[in-house]
């Protein structure tokens, strides 16, 4: 397998707004797209490679450092690695409370209850948990 660094350099992206994808390793699946990168499971691993869009590469340093503080927070995922376009992280195996809502997939009070506390350990880091919405918030197969 390719290093990192090499994976995320073979996503090719159209530098203009409409960030298409032109390209990518054979062993990175698209499992979506947001508004600043794409994100992809890299064949054989329990990991996700997020590569950012040519003019938004500065919000993966911002998201590394994030990620750096609630390392030690078991609700997020693991920083792996960090480069100049890209992160990697744990792939988490679930479903957003996005797709919970248009799906008619329960949410339950318990489920809840952990966000919270898992925005408040956050918190306790110092972070302002902002960019927090339905679509980056997976209840996992724990229930959590």
């Amino acid at each position: 397998m390719q290093n990192y660094n090499e994976l995320a350099q073979s996503v090719k992206i159209s530098d203009d707004k409409k960030h298409i994808l032109l390209d990518a390793d054979p062993s990175l699946s698209l499992i979506g797209k947001g508004r600043s990168a794409y994100v992809f499971r890299i064949h054989s691993t329990n990991k996700a490679l997020k590569v950012f869009f040519p003019d938004h590469t500065h919000t993966a340093k911002v998201e590394a450092e994030i990620y750096k503080t609630v390392q030690s927070i078991e609700y997020y995922p693991t920083l792996y690695d960090a480069g100049v376009n890209y992160l990697v992280i744990d792939h988490i195996e679930g479903n957003t409370l996005f797709e919970c809502l248009t799906l008619g997939i329960p949410i339950t009070e318990e489920n809840i209850a952990e966000i919270d506390h898992a925005l408040q350990l956050a918190r306790k880091e110092g972070l302002n948990p902002s960019d927090i919405h339905l679509r980056n918030i997976f209840i996992t197969s724990e229930k959590r």
